[in-house]
């Protein structure tokens, strides 16, 4: 049975191996390999990933993933960013 923290690992390797990691492609993954306990649906009805998951998932991507905002999608951190998780 997989733990908020197998959930949290699945996503920071997938955020540090691929382009992209975008919101919606990881909780529709999370929800069909992992279970729907680490999803919920937010409040534009989105499938949207557990709070305890994400932040497992930002400790252990602290220094090497920022969140895109505009695009719902985690990358990883380029020399030109700002400081701090969220981008533009």
């Amino acid at each position: 049975m997989a733990t908020k923290d197998d959930v949290a690992q699945w996503m920071a390797d997938e955020a540090r191996s691929k382009p992209h990691l975008p919101q919606d492609r990881a909780a529709r993954h999370i929800r069909n390999e992992f279970g729907g306990e680490f999803t919920y649906r937010n409040e534009n009805h989105n499938w949207a990933i557990d709070r305890d998951v994400l932040g497992k998932f930002n400790e252990l991507t602290k220094d090497d993933v920022v969140w895109e905002r505009r695009y719902r999608r985690w990358r990883k951190r380029r020399p030109t960013d700002k400081a701090g998780r969220q981008q533009r």
